[in-house]
């Protein structure tokens, strides 16, 4: 692994270093002891197309043939999240009831790492959303079938 000078040295502005990829040890991985945690259907309406976790890992935008944006968020970061919502202005952000049956089945599923509903969910496109990139900063961008693409932020609206 080592490293090449590029021939692009003798220009001041770049500073371009090619590395060679080794292919030792690589070749096919084979997981052990797979579990199912959570099954999050239902949400969507036909087939889920893209599904991409944010840089943090407490959330996961799902998108497809339902032209609909939903973000789910793990459970012990919900209340970051419901609170990033509310500072910014969106009301519907809380979702959680007090009601004593959902406390019980809140109780019932603990041990699952998302919440049951979708944290927020995205409207806007007209045909299949198609792909998700998440930033580092809670900014989600959605590419759709119907030539569009959608900036949003988990704080607020689509742009």
């Amino acid at each position: 692994d080592e490293a090449e000078p590029s021939e692009d040295e003798n220009q001041p502005d770049t500073n371009i270093i090619r590395v060679k990829p080794s292919s030792h040890l690589k070749g096919p991985t084979s997981f052990q002891d797979l579990q199912l945690k959570q099954n999050l259907s239902g949400e969507h309406m036909g087939a889920v197309w893209t599904m991409k976790f944010s840089t943090c890992g407490r959330l996961l935008a799902t998108a497809g043939q339902d032209n609909v944006v939903r973000i789910f968020v793990l459970k012990d970061a919900f209340a970051y999240f419901r609170d990033l919502r509310v500072k910014y202005g969106v009301a519907d952000g809380d979702k959680k009831s007090s009601s004593k049956v959902e406390a019980e089945a809140e109780s019932e599923e603990e041990a699952l790492p998302f919440e049951s509903q979708s944290f927020c969910s995205y409207h806007g496109h007209t045909s299949d959303v198609l792909d998700l990139s998440w930033s580092k900063n809670y900014f989600l961008l959605s590419s759709s079938m119907d030539k569009t693409v959608r900036y949003i932020f988990v704080g607020g609206d689509t742009i």
